[in-house]
């Protein structure tokens, strides 16, 4: 599944992994804004909050560039700076789809601004770029829409290294494998929606859009009796505006990558390459200048130099003191 080269930057309720590393469960969090009556006026939200000891009180939202920092911060009574340090980030490395950690108010006026941007439509249109910072954690993500060439021997070593991964699949591959996407499934990974056929998205109407989305959905869902939302990936990269605004209609929330690790790029890069290029950003750093806190690395299935490179990767990131987690978990407070 060859990317294109325009998407190559650099900066650019499903179960939980089973890994004696990850065995906490986790519940789902609703919104006040999406569990009340929808008819009954409302003059404050009451808002979710963190529910171990490590997230209590806390809050994530998907930042956009037109968010004013000033005012989220007095939404939740702290700070620009100091939501900047909670989430080990300084401001010129503020970027739209970064999911930030703000201390969690008890109540918020429904005409404040953290009120508008925290509106479950207003979030689902919002393509997440990084996970939460500050908990030395990153995503592995695998996306399935071509071959399968060594994804047993790839899901044999996610079992054997109690790796939980994240894996945007489409549904012309499910119709293919899908006794790997059952494994896939079985191993507690989480499953997210790639489309059906993998086309360009800004090049299809939008009654296209929706039946990529949604026959991919069904797939997976027949396949291992779960859902691929809240979360897609635009083949390619390729997205606009218009297509984030229709994927979030069908109840899809895009999920880029903060680094790729240019697996399927070219001429089948080696193993050797790929682990470089996961593991530049390793390097003596201050924590807010930490790349790989809270990153979400794309990688692919059917690329069997990816999966000897994963041993390097995976061991190396373990070394420097990071966790490996789903993307789920990465979005978390």
């Amino acid at each position: 599944m060859k990317m294109s080269e325009k998407s190559r930057s650099t900066t650019s309720r499903q179960k939980p992994w089973r890994g004696r590393r990850d065995k906490q469960k986790r519940a789902g969090k609703e919104t006040a804004s999406e569990s009340a009556d929808p008819h009954e006026p409302q003059d404050r939200l009451t808002l979710p909050t963190g529910e171990n000891s490590e997230s209590s009180g806390f809050i994530v939202m998907v930042y956009d560039a037109s968010d004013s920092l000033s005012a989220l911060a007095r939404s939740c009574s702290t700070t620009p700076q100091a939501i900047l340090s909670l989430n080990r980030l300084r401001y010129e490395d503020l970027r739209s789809g970064q999911v930030l950690r703000l201390p969690s108010p008890q109540v918020v006026e429904t005409t404040s601004m953290l009120s508008k941007v925290l509106a479950p439509h207003e979030q689902l249109q919002r393509e997440i770029w990084r996970g939460v910072r500050g908990k030395r954690a990153v995503a592995l993500t695998f996306d399935a829409g071509g071959e399968a060439n060594g994804a047993r021997e790839l899901l044999a070593y996610l079992r054997d290294a109690e790796v939980p991964a994240t894996f945007f699949v489409t549904g012309m591959f499910v119709r293919r494998y899908p006794e790997i996407v059952r494994e896939i499934a079985a191993q507690g990974h989480s499953i997210h929606n790639h489309s059906w056929s993998h086309p360009y998205f800004t090049k299809i109407e939008p009654t296209a859009i929706r039946e990529e989305l949604i026959k991919a959905d069904e797939w997976v869902t027949s396949v291992t009796g779960r859902s691929t939302r809240p979360y897609w990936r635009p083949p390619f990269g390729d997205r606009n505006r218009r297509v984030l605004q229709l994927a979030a209609e069908c109840g899809f929330q895009s999920v880029y990558w903060t680094l790729d690790s240019l697996d399927s790029y070219g001429d089948h890069p080696s193993a050797e390459s790929i682990a470089q290029r996961v593991l530049s950003p390793l390097r003596g750093r201050p924590p807010e200048e930490d790349f790989l806190d809270g990153a979400i690395i794309l990688l692919h299935v059917g690329e069997p130099a990816t999966v000897q490179a994963l041993p390097t990767i995976v061991e190396r990131l373990r070394q420097y003191g990071y966790r490996l987690v789903s993307l789920r978990e990465l979005l978390e407070p």
